[in-house]
């Protein structure tokens, strides 16, 4: 009771930050700061994670990584200039950092933690593909892009454990998420790609993208939403392999900032490869 009454809250909470940027800020700013937010949070509870594995991963170099990355997009959005070249600047400078962590702390920096401090950040920084579309669409058309998003991830999310509470028989992953089921996993698939393709063909994100024909929608939709459950399948596969129920204790029920937006890691950069095909078509 308290997710299917919590989902609705947060849900609402995400709709003002939105209509904050929408009809104040005129740019997601809003969001992009509470991504970061996220970004960071999930990190933490990443590295809490792998130290119950007995690994040591660089925490601190990885939250000046994503505060950076996430300072480059607020800083481009804010200044309405390109952020691409900013983040790969970031990307060899981090490698080249960790490695010489090597050489430095060789004693208790190990090629392992270095592996796990790099995969972690690179992990949670695909949340930046959440807005980096926005740059490309015309404001405010690029917010109902945001609203797709959720619709697909969310709406696939809470569809999924309502039905595997009420219909689930059958384990999708017995071994790495016992409480998930193919039933639940189905009416999740359903949901959220019908939600995705009620946003996209009830919004003028539809002429935004194009006007793409509808069954080219149901599949975008669907990729997303197959992404989507992926998502919450490898943050499912990260806790087992650490030994925890919950990434972390940021809300009851919820868990930590991992579990809340583990879904947009994953789904968020197949939106953005089919929303560029979209934009990039004659």
């Amino acid at each position: 009771m308290t997710r299917v009454i919590g989902a609705p809250l947060l849900l609402a909470a995400l709709a003002g930050i939105g209509y904050l940027d929408w009809r104040v800020l005129e740019r997601p700013l809003g969001v992009i700061a509470l991504l970061a937010l996220f970004a960071v949070g999930s990190y933490h509870e990443l590295c809490a994670m792998a130290r119950r594995r007995g690994l040591r991963p660089a925490e601190g170099l990885g939250w000046v990584a994503l505060v950076l990355a996430f300072a480059g997009v607020f800083h481009g959005f804010w200044k309405g200039s390109a952020v691409a070249a900013d983040l790969l600047i970031l990307i060899p400078t981090y490698l080249i950092l960790v490695l010489a962590l090597l050489v430095v702390r060789h004693e208790e920096f190990s090629p392992a933690d270095a592996g796990v401090s790099v995969l972690g950040v690179f992990y949670v920084a695909l949340l930046v593909f959440v807005v980096l579309p926005l740059q490309q669409m015309r404001f405010p058309h690029g917010m109902l892009y945001l609203v797709f998003l959720v619709a697909t991830n969310k709406g696939s999310d809470m569809a999924a454990y309502v039905g595997g509470k009420l219909l689930g028989r059958r384990k999708l992953a017995p071994v790495i998420s016992p409480n998930k089921t193919w039933e639940g996993a189905v009416a999740g698939f359903v949901a959220g790609a019908g939600a995705g393709v009620l946003v996209v063909q009830g919004t003028l994100l539809h002429m935004e993208m194009g006007a793409p024909p509808l069954w080219v929608v149901w599949i975008y939709a669907a990729a997303v939403t197959a992404a989507a459950q992926m998502g919450d399948l490898v943050k499912s596969a990260i806790k087992r392999w650490a030994g925890v129920k919950d990434s972390g204790r940021l809300l009851p029920e919820f868990g930590g900032a991992l579990d809340m937006c583990d879904s947009f890691i994953l789904s968020a950069p197949v939106a953005w490869l089919g929303l560029k095909d979209f934009l990039d078509a004659p």
